[in-house]
């Protein structure tokens, strides 16, 4: 690339002010269908049913919408279990297979939180610290092992993830039938959990450190969590315009930051993503204990961290904390799972049941991956001549895109348009963007690039942890392309 356009790309990279998310495009389907006959249709012609992440894309929804009287279905849906094995292609939330015994699960929050396979491949909710055996998923023969060793949830969760691969997870009658096979009738845990809370990085796990009869949503107001310092360390609920001291989390250097000035939770989690990366997750004992260690400072015994209740999930599984309920909504008023965009009411959103028929709104994917082996030059023009351009990741948002659509690749890593110039020793993006969000493999993107005998690019690893990784531009792999103008 000469002189002049390497001037002009670093004047573009001067500006880091972007958006958090891409742009969705939507689609206004004016056919009546239940929520999950409308997430079939839009899976199958679009991408999936709406996710609305701003105020931006609700105006956007809106104007796809021509009739004004009319409710809509969008793709945000109660979500309480997921599995314990996170393949977001294999195993997404929202399959439609379960095999619950009659009237479960049935359990509060904080009380039976973990799932069992009985000996009739029925499944139930119980104490996690409940002991039984438990079957493990092996990946590499795709086979389950059955582990005659009374562990509680978690144990055997660990147990599993350290020997095999994670916990069994079930997407079939199939799966279920050999799973309760491997289990010669026993009662075993699979990788079935309760999911009412979430960190504010927008991740969830399955360790908790609930006190006894905590994480009860009695007046509706305390969905946001704090770590008690004078219980040893045990977690607590409150209303989240409490004001308390936080803790901080730093993902550079791995480090915890005590703050002494109290706020609400959300002005927390705001100074913290402002200074530092977010407010403080917690996965394990651990790290519980390293928190409260990184606190004895403090002169509050109450400490907010990270975590909050939100029991609804977007059908795509992207992560989003926007919510544009109408009053008194929702309401669960009966099996009101779904939700539904009320043009009437300035698009407002009601919880609906999800058999009720409505027209619904698809949001189409502007990622695609492109299975062909080309150079970096010869993708990029490919891109060129047939949609926009080559991708630039310059948010976490379309990171989690590339989460979505890397994995399909025939490559072990996949073009990105990134490129860097030896000239003024930099890498940009070559839709212009500086490149201020970053998910640099260890070793990679550091300066100082070999440029022989030719210039370096950027791919992303298809599998595994998806950081970027330099190349030389003449290797040959898969690569994505964006179909919309930045």
């Amino acid at each position: 690339m000469d002189q002049k356009w390497i001037s002009v790309f670093f004047l573009l990279s001067a500006v880091c002010d972007v958006s958090t998310y891409a742009p969705h495009r939507y689609h206004f389907v004016d056919e009546r269908k239940t929520w999950t006959e409308a997430q079939s249709y839009c899976r199958q012609n679009f991408t999936d049913l709406a996710t609305i992440n701003n105020m931006d894309e609700l105006k956007k929804l809106n104007e796809a919408v021509k009739d004004k009287s009319v409710m809509v279905w969008i793709g945000l849906k109660k979500a309480t279990w997921q599995w314990s094995l996170q393949d977001g292609t294999v195993y997404r939330e929202g399959q439609s297979y379960n095999s619950w015994n009659t009237g479960e699960p049935s359990s509060k929050p904080g009380e039976e939180m973990c799932g069992q396979l009985s000996g009739d491949g029925s499944w139930n909710d119980d104490d996690c610290n409940h002991l039984f055996p438990f079957v493990c998923f092996e990946e590499r023969s795709s086979s389950y092992v059955f582990i005659n060793d009374f562990k509680s949830w978690h144990d055997a969760q660990s147990y599993c993830r350290k020997n095999h691969t994670d916990l069994a997870s079930v997407r079939n009658q199939a799966e279920n039938v050999k799973i309760k096979e491997a289990a010669k009738g026993k009662t075993v845990w699979i990788g079935l959990f309760r999911v009412f809370w979430k960190w504010s990085d927008q991740s969830y796990s399955s360790f908790w450190n609930w006190k006894q009869k905590q994480a009860d949503i009695s007046s509706g107001k305390e969905t946001c969590g704090y770590i008690v310092m004078t219980d040893g360390g045990y977690w607590s609920n409150e209303n989240c315009e409490t004001k308390f001291p936080f803790i901080c989390y730093e993902s550079k250097n791995s480090t915890y930051i005590l703050i002494k000035e109290a706020k609400s939770w959300y002005d927390a989690q705001s100074y913290c993503r402002e200074r530092y990366t977010d407010l403080v997750s917690v996965r394990s004992q651990t790290e519980n204990q390293q928190i409260l260690d990184s606190a004895k400072t403090s002169v509050n015994d109450s400490l907010w961290i990270g975590l909050f209740y939100n029991s609804w999930k977007w059908a795509d599984q992207s992560a989003s904390l926007f919510r544009y309920w109408a009053s008194a909504q929702p309401d669960n008023c009966g099996n009101q799972n779904c939700t539904a965009v009320f043009m009437a009411e300035q698009g407002r959103w009601h919880d609906m049941n999800g058999n009720s028929q409505l027209p619904f709104v698809c949001h189409e994917s502007q990622l695609i991956l492109i299975n062909q082996n080309l150079t970096w030059r010869e993708a990029l023009r490919y891109c060129r001549d047939n949609h926009v351009d080559l991708l630039s990741v310059h948010s976490e948002e379309i990171q989690l895109w590339v989460k979505e659509v890397s994995p399909k690749a025939s490559t072990e890593l996949v073009w990105l348009g990134l490129r860097h110039t030896c000239t003024q020793d930099f890498w940009y993006w070559v839709s212009g963007f500086s490149i201020c969000y970053e998910n640099w493999a260890p070793g990679n993107g550091t300066g100082g690039e070999d440029c022989s005998p030719v210039e370096r690019t950027g791919a992303v690893q298809a599998r595994g942890g998806q950081q970027w990784v330099s190349l030389p531009e003449d290797q040959k792999l898969n690569f994505i392309c964006t179909t919309y103008e930045d």
